[in-house]
């Protein structure tokens, strides 16, 4: 009965998503010149609202072989391309230079992009600002790259075949680097990092005797500076050969790790309170709702938040975003919406989707839409300690401008009037509504005027 409440929910739902203004589609071409399958492997919104995005592409250097290319792009918030880059990540170094594993954005609104062996920083206009590269032999060989919660860099990965981590600021300058030796001194590596709402510092490490035998993994949980608070060495053998994604669930502080095999859930100390082998790929999972959790392959898949069953697929509907060849990425919006982008069926440019909450896609005429006529943003952003909050009503409005914290409680009230029609700016000091400064993170803010209201995300960085 429940499955089929939400099914008929969602046949509901469909015609106004598919129709909304709020979604679109659009296709890319991120570099001039001829290539073949290009790829996506990474999507992030940007803090100016638009998206970035990393992965490759088959180059054609002559008739026979096709050499792959790195790239990193950037559009809009309607998915518009604004500037593209392959610089130099491309294959023509040695070691897997080329191969690219993630990138962040930094404070000042440029990206860091991370290969194997490689560091590429580049401004907000996609100019290289600085490179860096690892002794081929003897280097950090890179695995993932994140955000810390004060605005510096992690790198993961292992030196000299030993499980490393390297903590740095946007400027490449080590702030520390620790190491993660496994039992018997097998070889090892650090997959994927994450850092917690409570700051401590989760990674797996995948350990095995050879490149050519498979291991087991560890769950290391360490304090902010990266020194080992526990191990958890009791991890499902399945787990093994792939990674994907960390999750934290806000409300329970329970984490979820997720590959291709299969899905964990751990308590916060990362002790395993259940797993699961679901049929879907699932190598990343993002929040959903309060009691769900979304993944997707070909097709969107809404899964029990507790425990990881299906209770809902785009494949019921027919939603299919086409053929994906193994490589696309999405995020969840702070509206509820996703963007996915991939090169899907096309074979020469890239595909960017925003879609509802359940993958339900819009006509696919690749005209560019209306801007929303309730505009809404800050600068700067991230800030210290004061932010300047700009929207524009299209009528005259009883109007709101509320900030929350990222647990969604309210922490002040900016503007509770009638205001005209036109621009109008609120200065936000990063304080609560008894005028006690707020710590460090992530905030929304919210307008309301009359039956609209819009979200956006500011991060005070002290």
């Amino acid at each position: 009965m429940k499955k089929l409440l939400f099914v008929l929910i969602v046949i509901l739902m469909l015609p106004i998503a598919l129709f909304s203004q709020d979604t679109w589609d659009r296709m890319v071409r991120p570099l001039t010149w001829f290539h073949h399958m290009f790829e996506v492997y990474e999507i992030k919104e940007c803090y100016d609202g638009g998206y970035a995005m990393i992965g490759s592409c088959q180059w054609y250097l002559d008739e026979v072989d096709m050499h792959p290319r790195t790239y990193i792009m950037k559009t809009d918030s309607e998915g518009i391309l604004q500037w593209s880059i392959q610089d130099s990540i491309d294959a023509t170094g040695n070691n897997n230079h080329f191969s690219h594993i993630g990138f962040v954005e930094t404070p000042d609104h440029g990206f860091i992009v991370a290969t194997h062996r490689s560091l590429f920083k580049y401004d907000e206009f996609g100019n290289r600002c600085w490179s860096h590269n690892e002794d081929s032999e003897t280097g950090f060989d890179m695995t993932d790259i994140t955000m810390t919660n004060d605005g510096n860099i992690l790198l993961s990965g292992r030196i000299n075949y030993v499980a490393s981590c390297r903590k740095i600021t946007q400027d490449n300058e080590i702030i520390w680097e620790k190491t993660y030796p496994v039992p018997d001194n097998q070889y090892s590596i650090v997959r994927t990092s994450f850092y917690t709402e409570s700051n401590n510092l989760i990674q797996v490490v995948a350990a095995q005797p050879d490149f050519f035998e498979d291991g087991f993994i560890l769950i290391y949980k360490c304090d902010s500076l990266g020194d080992t608070l526990l191990v958890n060495r009791d991890i499902p053998d399945e787990y093994f050969r792939c990674f994907g994604n960390i999750y934290e669930d806000i409300d329970t502080s329970n984490l979820y790790f997720t590959n291709g095999n299969a899905t964990l859930i751990a308590n916060s100390d990362c002790e395993i309170i259940s797993y699961n082998f679901p049929t879907i790929d699932a190598t990343k999972l993002e929040y959903h709702s309060p009691s769900t959790l979304i993944t997707r392959g070909i097709y969107y898949h809404v899964l029990d938040k507790n425990s990881l069953v299906e209770i809902y697929s785009s494949e019921e509907t027919g939603t299919e975003l086409g053929h994906i060849d193994g490589y696309e990425t999405f995020i969840i919006l702070d509206d509820g919406f996703m963007v996915t982008a991939g090169d899907f069926t096309y074979s020469d440019g890239i595909r960017i989707i925003k879609t509802n909450s359940l993958g339900a896609v819009p006509s696919c005429d690749y005209t560019i839409p209306e801007p929303n006529q309730m505009i809404l943003s800050n600068y700067p952003n991230p800030f210290n300690p004061e932010t300047t909050l700009s929207f524009e009503l299209k009528a005259d409005s009883d109007a709101t401008l509320e900030v929350f914290n990222i647990k969604g409680q309210k922490v002040n009230t900016l503007v509770e009037r009638r205001l005209s029609k036109g621009s109008h700016t609120v200065v936000w000091s990063g304080e609560d509504k008894k005028g006690n400064t707020v710590t460090s993170g992530i905030y929304f803010y919210k307008l309301t005027a009359g039956n609209e209201s819009v979200t956006k995300k500011a991060v005070l960085m002290k």
